[in-house]
C-alpha cells in the first residue's frame, strides 16, 4: 500500500513540476532579455562615445513587444546625442549596426523627429519618456531594435 502511495504521489507531482519548470524557464528569460537590452544599451553608448564632442543627452530602454504585432521580444535601445561631427561620425562610429534594415537602426535629425512627432504622433508614447532638449540642433536620435535571445517569452505576449 505505501508503494501505490508514493508511485500516486509521484504522478499527481508530475503536473505540478511541469508547471513549476515552465514558470521558472519564464522568468529565467525575462532575467535574460532584460541584461541583454543592458547590454545592448551599454554597447551603443560605448560605440557613440567615440565621438570627440558627442554628449549624450538621454537614454531610453525597453525590453518587450515593440511594435505590438504578437508575440515576441524585442530589446529597443533609443540614444539622444548631440555632436557637431554629425550625423556621418555617427554613422562611421556605429558601423557595425550598420547591416540591420531601417526599422531595426536607424540614426535621425533630432528636428526631423520633432517636426514628425508633431504631425504624426511619431514614437507615440515612447517619446513622452524622453528628455528632448529645446535646442534641438546639432541632435540626434539614434534607434535600435534587436530581437531578444529568448524571443518567445511571455513578455512578448
Amino acid at each position: 500500500m505505501k508503494v501505490m502511495k508514493r508511485i500516486l504521489f509521484i504522478i499527481m507531482s508530475i503536473p505540478v513540476l511541469i508547471v513549476v519548470l515552465f514558470i521558472v524557464f519564464e522568468i529565467f528569460g525575462m532575467v535574460v532579455n532584460h541584461a541583454s537590452t543592458g547590454i545592448q544599451t551599454a554597447k551603443l553608448e560605448k560605440a557613440v562615445k567615440e565621438i570627440d564632442d558627442l554628449k549624450v543627452i538621454d537614454t531610453y530602454s525597453k525590453t518587450g513587444n515593440t511594435s505590438g504585432t504578437g508575440n515576441h521580444v524585442d530589446m529597443m535601445t533609443i540614444l539622444i546625442v548631440q555632436t557637431d561631427a554629425g550625423i556621418s561620425s555617427l554613422q562611421e562610429a556605429l558601423e557595425d549596426y550598420a547591416d540591420m534594415d531601417e526599422y531595426g537602426f536607424r540614426i535621425e535629425s533630432l528636428s526631423d523627429v520633432n517636426k514628425a512627432h508633431e504631425e504624426h504622433d511619431y514614437l507615440y508614447s515612447i517619446y513622452d519618456n524622453l528628455k528632448i532638449p529645446e535646442q534641438d540642433d546639432s541632435c540626434y536620435l539614434i534607434f535600435c531594435v534587436d530581437s531578444a535571445p529568448f524571443a518567445d517569452n511571455i513578455q512578448g505576449h
